[in-house]
């Protein structure tokens, strides 16, 4: 099973919190506080997961899954964002709705983030043929 994780964050604190839990659950965890690196990097590396931030500076999360269904449409995408307002769920509702694997608001349980991570690479795994019985 792929266990690569893009995790894209202008928050450079939630940044490093995300990729140190994920690497301490034995995740391969890839930080980006730039968006268009990350897609880069997406696109010449083979990834199983992207987590990124809705809102950030240089390509928000809208345009990150729409990038990733064009170059890597394998690649389940979790939406995250910080804005507690009903607009920062409203663009989560979005990205859900236009095709995100899941959604959490920040700052996410680290536990919860961990079970939607695994559930999404599990379903991943569970999808690829086997060439044994």
């Amino acid at each position: 099973m792929n266990r690569s994780i893009v995790v894209i964050d202008d928050n450079t604190g939630y940044l490093e919190f995300v990729t140190t839990l994920l690497s301490r659950a034995g995740f391969e965890a890839h930080p980006f506080n730039c968006a268009k690196k990350a897609m880069k990097f997406v696109q010449q590396t083979e990834v199983a997961l992207v987590i990124t931030d809705v809102f950030m500076p240089d390509m928000d999360g809208i345009e990150v899954l729409r990038m990733l269904q064009r170059v890597a449409p394998q690649v389940s995408v979790i939406g995250i964002s910080g804005l507690q307002a009903s607009f920062g769920y409203s663009y989560l509702e979005a990205l859900r709705a236009l095709g995100a694997s899941a959604i959490l608001q920040k700052p996410c349980d680290p536990q919860a983030l961990l079970a939607e991570i695994k559930r999404l690479l599990e379903d991943v795994s569970l999808e690829s043929p086997r060439l044994f019985a």
